[in-house]
């Protein structure tokens, strides 16, 4: 049941600087915000639509001349893409730390992760315990010669887990603060939609963070001390000790890892999206708001969340709202400030991934398969507080692609990847947002999952290179005029992506931070002006 909130808030969505209260406004009909301050606040950045700043200007066009200014001081974010149950032991993998991606706030990088610990599984694929196989691996001599690690191969498995946020200094590198939460649980099982992107939210000087255990908790940005959290209770914490007990997190292949979309913020409300399913992965959620300062729970909205991505906010006449979509088909507009359903649609495709809205305009994919993300054909709709209004669908013969391809809304354009749909090549399409009109197109060499930012006039577009083993960014300029691909990147120290679920790269100030395998956040100089700092 939804309660409302008495207390009064700003009509947009805010952030305060240390030096003042910066607004954020919203041009009626613009097809994007105009922003006062530049940061990246949130997973899909300041607006939650993977749209900088438009103060992000002297962009280089090749990311190749991208220049390392700093690798972070704290080497313990682990790695990324981790081990998949399916295929039981993995000599050499490294344990993933979950699939957050950092965010920028007031001048500092928070990052959360997942630290595994403890306990070591009994029991992952086809009834292989993991102690088992790593008394053999120490029994192969070729495996010894080659530095099996048995300690770092049992991490893959372990269950139980420390739930970290690290603040790091955006001009050194340098770790402000590191706040450890030893009550979390481990996921033994990364590949495809299994990884967790419980990336934080910033606002109000608090950062929100979803734990591994699902407990919210609020976290002040300049000193780390925890402020308030939620849903924490003895009956939680003995359902952690049962998993202990019983030896292992899953049974078959159900996820049972607490996996959080990404936290919003917005009018001084912290926006969780909850899995309210026995074993969290339902493919419906709830949208559940808390008072930023407060931590006091504002109002609850069931059956309206996306499985894995992150909920879109929606800005007009100064009245914030949320627009999320879901696996089944289900896309619902939500008042931020009392949780209110605006307006509902219903027997659209699958939309568990994020959707996108910018301006008053949305796209969804709006035909094709339910539950599943094999293909879809996209769709435009124009906003109003009383309906969504449908403009166009493409067509299969010109659009019939992967559900999951990402896709932005910018200068009255639409910007998406077509599949490969016979005769017609794998592209990137630039579409009219009005009319759906095919304005330019370029081919691809690669799929595209991966994160989609646009600054600068251009779109930085994160592909697909062998699930990620490889992590390949490209660049284009977003003149549907002069649409084509401007460099081609090849992301050092290794595969930085989540598999599926994109991994943001947020561009502040002319620089890019980026999360690595290997452990590290690093800052790279994206103006042509570039310093001569790195190290």
């Amino acid at each position: 049941m939804n309660k409302r909130m008495t207390s009064n808030r700003l009509p947009a969505l805010f952030l305060i600087t240390s030096a003042l209260t910066a607004t954020w406004m919203f041009p009626v009909q613009a097809a994007e915000p105009v922003a006062a301050v530049q940061d990246w606040p949130m997973w899909s950045g300041p607006t939650a639509n993977w749209l900088a700043s438009p103060d992000e200007k002297g962009l280089i066009a090749d990311l190749n001349q991208a220049k390392l200014l700093w690798t972070s001081e704290d080497k313990a974010c682990g790695g990324v893409r981790g081990q998949s149950r399916r295929y039981g032991g993995r000599v050499g993998m490294k344990p993933s730390a979950g699939g957050a991606s950092p965010i920028v706030y007031r001048d500092k990088v928070y990052f959360y992760f997942l630290e595994p610990k403890g306990a070591v599984s009994s029991n992952i694929s086809y009834n292989h315990d993991p102690r088992v196989m790593a008394e053999q691996f120490l029994a192969d001599p070729k495996l010894v010669s080659q530095g099996f690690n048995k300690e770092q191969f049992l991490d893959l498995w372990r269950i139980e887990a420390n739930d970290v946020v690290l603040c790091m200094d955006a001009d050194t590198g340098k770790t402000i603060w590191k706040k450890v939460f030893p009550d979390g649980l481990y996921h033994d099982d990364w590949g495809k939609p299994r990884n967790a992107n419980n990336t934080p939210a910033a606002g109000a000087g608090k950062i929100f963070f979803y734990s591994s255990m699902g407990v919210l908790r609020a976290l002040d940005a300049e000193s780390g001390e925890l402020a308030w959290e939620a849903w924490n209770s003895e009956e939680k914490q003995a359902q952690r000790q049962a998993v202990i007990d019983r030896g292992h997190l899953q049974e078959k292949r159900a996820p049972k890892a607490i996996m959080g979309p990404p936290v919003l913020f917005a009018d001084g409300l912290a926006i969780f999206t909850h899995a309210a399913s026995k074993n969290n992965y339902g493919r419906e959620k709830s949208l559940v708001a808390f008072d930023g300062a407060s931590g006091e729970q504002k109002w609850r909205v069931d059956n309206v969340g996306p499985g894995q991505g992150a909920p879109s906010l929606w800005f007009h006449d100064g009245v914030s709202y949320i627009v999320a979509a879901s696996q089944l088909g289900n896309v619902a507009c939500v008042r931020v400030a009392d949780g209110k359903v605006m307006w509902k649609l219903t027997g659209k495709a699958y939309n568990g991934h994020s959707i996108t809205v910018a301006g008053d305009y949305m796209v969804i994919n709006e035909m094709g398969e339910t539950k599943k993300y094999k293909s879809a054909q996209l769709g435009a709709y124009k906003l109003t507080p009383e309906k969504a209004q449908h403009l166009w669908t493409l067509p299969p013969e010109l659009h019939n692609s992967n559900a999951t391809s990402p896709r932005i809304i910018y200068k009255d354009r639409v910007y998406v990847r077509r599949a490969d749909v016979k005769p017609l090549p794998e592209s990137i399409l630039v579409l009219d947002l009005q009319t759906g009109k095919l304005l330019a197109e370029t081919e691809v060499d690669h799929d595209i999952n991966g994160c989609q930012i646009i600054a600068d006039d251009k779109i930085y577009y994160e592909l697909d290179g062998n699930h990620n083993s490889v992590s390949l960014i490209n660049s284009y300029s977003a003149d549907p005029a002069d649409f084509r691909r401007l460099s081609q990147w090849t992301m050092p120290n290794g595969p930085t992506n989540a598999y599926e679920i994109p991994m943001a790269r947020p561009i502040v100030k002319g620089k890019m931070y980026a999360r690595h395998n290997d452990g590290h956040i690093r800052c790279y100089d994206l103006t042509a002006q570039q310093k001569t700092t790195s190290k």
